[in-house]
Formats: C-alpha cells, structure tokens, sequence
C-alpha cells in the first residue's frame, strides 16, 4: 500500500505539470492577443494617415483652385435629391469614391468639396476630422 506521502508527492508533481501547462498556455494566448492589438493598431495608424493625406491634398487643390462659387448664395446642389455618402470611419476608399462620383455628378468645385464632405461625417470619422482640423488651422 502505498505512503500518504508519496500519495501527496505524486498528487503535487501533478499539479505543478499542470499549472505549467497551464501557464504556458496563458503566455501564448497573451503573446496572440498582443500581435493581434499591435496589427489593429498599425492598421488604424495606416488609415488615419491615409484620411489626413486626402485631406491634405483635397485642401491643396482647393487652395489653388479657383472657386467659381455661386453668385445667387444658393446653397442647394443640382443633384440635392441624391444623398451624399455618409461616413463613419469605415472603408475611406469606397467613400472617398463615392464622394468622387458625387463631386463630379453635381459639379461641385474645388473649394467647397472639403466642406460639403465634412457634413457628412458621423460618428469617430466626425471626431477625427475636428481634431485635425483644429491643428490644421494651428499650423497656419
């Protein structure tokens, strides 16, 4: 029959095998987790700098642009019953398309482009560009 204490010690031995195994899980799980945070957070940084550089180019055709305006300060567009895309902060590319297609159905000039963008920004796209746009003007 076998000792309590060797009972005991073999009962010990086993639990250390497992809260090693354990442990090590939890070590892999967390070094997954902290790729997977890192690739989110570079993709953020990735769009975040793809949105400040349309803008900023947007901004520069605008500034040499010369803005034909409307004289009557209408303020409505040839095509208002057609929505102007609305944007969230979700795939910049098929909304800055959308608003290509948009500007160029109805004719909007250079100078207004930007603007007429930023009223339709919603949500985290609408906070971003508030930002930027405070230390845009901060710049100048």
């Amino acid at each position: 029959m076998p000792r309590m204490d060797d009972v005991q010690q073999q009962l010990q031995q086993s639990m250390d095998k497992h809260q090693a195994q354990l442990n090590s899980r939890i070590e892999q799980i967390k070094g997954q987790l902290e790729t997977h945070v890192e690739t989110q957070e570079r993709a953020i940084a990735q769009l975040q700098e793809l949105i400040t550089r349309l803008i900023m180019q947007v901004m520069q055709m605008s500034s040499r642009a010369v803005d034909t305006g409307n004289p009557g300060g209408n303020n409505f567009s040839r095509l208002s019953r057609i929505d102007f895309p609305k944007f969230e902060g979700d795939d910049v590319q098929g909304w800055v398309y959308k608003c290509e297609q948009f500007f160029e159905l109805d004719a909007i000039t250079e100078g207004k482009k930007v603007k007429k963008a930023a009223t339709h920004m919603t949500g985290r796209a609408l906070v971003w560009h508030q930002s930027f746009m405070k230390q845009f003007a901060s710049r100048i």
